[in-house]
C-alpha cells in the first residue's frame, strides 16, 4: 500500500484536475462570456438540424424493428406449433405436387376422381392445351 504521502498526493492532484475545469466554466458562464454564448446557440441549432434529419431515419428504423419482432414472433409460434404437432409423413408428400405445379407455372392442382385414379392429377393451363 503506498504511503500517506503519495495518496494524499494523488488526491491534491486528481482535486486540482476537476475542479479547475468546473471553476473556470463557473466563471464563463456567471460572467455572460459571448463566445461561450455562441457556441451553446451553434450547438443547439446543430442538434435542432440532427433531430429533424433523424425524424424519417428513426421512422424507418421503427418499422424494421416492428417488423423484424413479427417475423420472430412467427417463427416463434410456427417452432412451437411444430414442436407439439410434428407433420406427418403424409403432409410432407401433399406438399410435393403443390411445389412441382408452382415451379412449373402454376396450373390447377384438383383431387382426381378419374377411374382407377386415386392420387393428385395435375390440369394444365388452358394455353398448354
Amino acid at each position: 500500500m503506498p504511503s500517506l504521502g503519495v495518496r494524499l498526493g494523488v488526491a491534491a492532484t486528481a482535486a486540482i484536475l476537476l475542479l479547475v475545469p468546473f471553476a473556470l466554466l463557473t466563471v464563463l458562464v456567471v460572467g455572460n462570456w459571448a463566445p461561450l454564448y455562441d457556441l451553446d446557440r451553434t450547438g443547439r441549432r446543430a442538434a435542432l438540424w440532427i433531430a429533424a434529419i433523424m425524424i424519417p431515419v428513426l421512422t424507418a428504423l421503427t418499422v424494421a424493428v416492428l417488423l423484424l419482432a413479427m417475423i420472430a414472433l412467427g417463427l416463434f409460434v410456427t417452432n412451437a406449433w411444430h414442436q407439439g404437432f410434428p407433420p406427418s409423413r403424409a403432409q410432407v408428400r401433399g406438399i410435393e405436387p403443390v411445389v412441382w405445379c408452382g415451379a412449373r407455372g402454376g396450373g390447377k392442382i384438383p383431387h382426381g376422381r378419374a377411374p382407377g385414379h386415386h392420387g393428385w392429377k395435375v390440369v394444365p393451363r388452358q394455353e398448354e392445351l
